[in-house]
């Protein structure tokens, strides 16, 4: 089956950013997205990226452990792509954390311009 060059474009960025996030990479993550890119999820709180953002990634980062983001599934259409995921981390407490969600990302100009982040209760 051929995945029209939009898709694998779209696939090709989604992945970039994920692997970014697995690493912990703040500058990896922010090279990623677009300047004027929406995050909604339960980590920040829905905001137009800026500093203020960059700041609350880097602390993040630094409050866990043992990242590992796991895409269980993804698919793509055109500039838009669903991944579920599993995530789990140590936190600062020690303790070991788990969550499964999905991303709903629209990519524009090679990079995410919108991520939709919904977990899973």
């Amino acid at each position: 089956q051929r995945t029209d060059p939009t898709t694998a474009t779209t696939i090709g960025i989604v992945q970039r950013y994920n692997e970014s996030f697995n690493q912990g990479d703040v500058d990896g993550v922010m090279a990623a997205m677009t300047g004027d890119c929406v995050v909604e999820t339960p980590i920040l709180r829905p905001t137009d990226l800026g500093s203020r953002v960059t700041g609350l990634w880097q602390d993040f980062f630094q409050s866990t452990s043992n990242i590992e983001f796991a895409t269980e599934d993804m698919f793509a259409s055109g500039d838009r792509c669903l991944v579920r995921w599993l995530f789990t981390w140590v936190g600062q407490d020690g303790q070991p954390g788990r969550v499964r969600g999905v991303d709903l990302s629209k990519v524009r100009d090679g990079k995410s311009a919108e991520k939709l982040v919904y977990v899973m209760g």
